[in-house]
Protein backbone atom coordinates (compact mmCIF):
# COMPACT_ATOMS: atom_id res chain seq x y z
CA UNK A 1 0.00 0.00 0.00
CA UNK A 2 2.54 2.32 0.49
CA UNK A 3 4.49 1.85 -2.76
CA UNK A 4 1.33 2.95 -4.33
CA UNK A 5 1.08 6.54 -2.54
CA UNK A 6 4.34 7.17 -4.25
CA UNK A 7 4.55 5.30 -7.41
CA UNK A 8 3.59 5.88 -10.68
CA UNK A 9 2.43 9.67 -9.78
CA UNK A 10 5.56 10.64 -8.06
CA UNK A 11 8.00 8.81 -9.78
CA UNK A 12 9.37 11.17 -12.03
CA UNK A 13 9.60 13.94 -9.50
CA UNK A 14 11.48 11.16 -7.06
CA UNK A 15 13.46 10.17 -9.93
CA UNK A 16 14.33 13.47 -11.95
CA UNK A 17 14.07 16.28 -8.81
CA UNK A 18 14.62 14.72 -5.84
CA UNK A 19 10.69 15.66 -4.33
CA UNK A 20 11.69 15.78 -0.70
CA UNK A 21 7.89 14.17 0.10
CA UNK A 22 8.30 11.12 -2.55
CA UNK A 23 11.80 10.35 -0.95
CA UNK A 24 9.85 10.40 2.60
CA UNK A 25 7.25 8.09 1.36
CA UNK A 26 9.87 5.68 0.38
CA UNK A 27 12.05 6.06 3.14
CA UNK A 28 8.83 5.30 5.11
CA UNK A 29 7.87 2.03 3.18
CA UNK A 30 11.48 0.51 3.34
CA UNK A 31 11.35 1.43 7.21
CA UNK A 32 8.32 -0.96 7.54
CA UNK A 33 9.50 -3.69 5.09
CA UNK A 34 12.36 -3.46 7.43
CA UNK A 35 10.08 -3.77 10.69
CA UNK A 36 8.25 -6.61 9.05
CA UNK A 37 11.09 -8.78 8.30
CA UNK A 38 12.65 -8.47 12.25
CA UNK A 39 9.20 -9.04 13.16
CA UNK A 40 8.72 -12.39 11.10
CA UNK A 41 12.15 -13.36 11.45
CA UNK A 42 11.64 -13.53 15.28
CA UNK A 43 11.71 -17.11 16.34
CA UNK A 44 8.22 -18.23 17.67
CA UNK A 45 7.85 -18.07 21.81
CA UNK A 46 6.05 -21.47 23.20
CA UNK A 47 4.56 -20.82 26.27
CA UNK A 48 5.67 -23.18 29.24
CA UNK A 49 3.46 -25.27 31.68
CA UNK A 50 4.39 -25.08 35.24
CA UNK A 51 4.94 -28.21 36.82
Amino acid sequence: MLTQLWFPNRYWRLALHQDAIASWLVFARDLVLVALVLVLAMPRRVPTRSP
